[in-house]
């Protein structure tokens, strides 16, 4: 294996949860130790945290419909997992393909802090907050370690719902 993406989509009956979950992902999500990458918030309000190469970068968004069922009021966020080294350290290979647990894959990401929803601070956020904007004047934003701080009891994202 080479290449997996792992999705994970939440459905609402009304809009108004999903752009309000889509707001807070863009204001607080943070994917650490993932190296000189950048984050992205589009105009649209879906996001990635980087471009795609060896390794693990997250995308989402919320202006389509849900890819398994249809359903149009989605927040769908998905890992894309490059590269044999990343496939295997995530226990993705030909032989475990068929018994992934992908709920508890989701659930180690955020209970070993390896994404998380943050508050960021800005006094030591600093230079390079802002590493470069789009037409629209969204922000592209890097974060090291040291700017941001765990949201209290910000837990896995599933319990924010």
């Amino acid at each position: 294996m080479t290449y997996a993406e792992l999705a994970a989509d939440y459905c609402f009956i009304e809009r108004e949860p999903v752009d309000a979950k889509s707001r807070l992902f863009n204001s607080k999500f943070v994917q650490l130790r993932h190296g000189m990458r950048t984050s992205t918030v589009f105009a649209n309000g879906n996001g990635n945290t980087g471009k795609r190469g060896a390794g693990v970068t997250f995308q989402w968004y919320s202006d389509r419909p849900c890819k398994l069922t249809g359903e149009a009021e989605c927040f769908h966020l998905e890992a894309r997992i490059q590269g044999s080294r990343a496939c295997k350290r995530h226990g993705i290979t030909a032989s475990t393909i068929a018994s992934f647990d992908l709920a508890a894959w989701w659930d180690r990401q955020w209970a070993e802090n390896k994404i998380g929803l943050y508050q960021i601070d800005a006094e030591r956020f600093g230079r390079g907050s802002i590493t470069a904007a789009n037409a629209n004047g969204v922000g592209i934003r890097s974060l090291s370690a040291a700017s941001i701080t765990r949201m209290r009891g910000a837990g896995p994202w599933q319990k924010e719902f």
